[in-house]
């Protein structure tokens, strides 16, 4: 639905004809839905804000994708990421050449470190 308003607002589509227009785009269950809708309201000539507060309670509320967006936080590291989510990928040769590459690199910076600090 953000999307769908944010088209209506940057073309300056009518009040009128939004129904029209968003029902074009619909498909399977959501088509189904809209004209089953439509059929039931007998002549009566339905807002675009009724027709999306009847298509949310059928189909789940509407959120601003930014603020979906800002709940996600960052937990744990890539590697955990990639083992947990990819467990084909984690196990592959590409992701071992990475994590070993990340090591070595890892190991050469603490080596830097060290010798910085032996050189104090």
């Amino acid at each position: 639905m953000y999307k769908c308003n944010q088209y209506f607002d940057l073309e300056e589509i009518p009040e009128t004809d939004k129904l029209k227009l968003a029902s074009y785009y619909l498909d399977g269950l959501a088509l189904y839905w809209h004209q089953n809708y439509t059929r039931n309201l007998e002549g009566h000539e339905v807002t675009w804000a009724e027709y999306v507060d009847a298509l949310c309670c059928r189909f789940g509320g509407q959120k601003d994708p930014l603020e979906e967006l800002t709940e996600h936080k960052q937990e744990g590291d890539l590697e955990g990421y990639i083992r947990c989510h990819h467990p084909i990928l984690g196990d592959s040769p590409k992701f071992t050449f990475f994590q070993n590459k990340n090591k070595k690199n890892k190991i050469k910076a603490g080596n830097a470190e060290k010798a910085d600090q032996e050189r104090l």
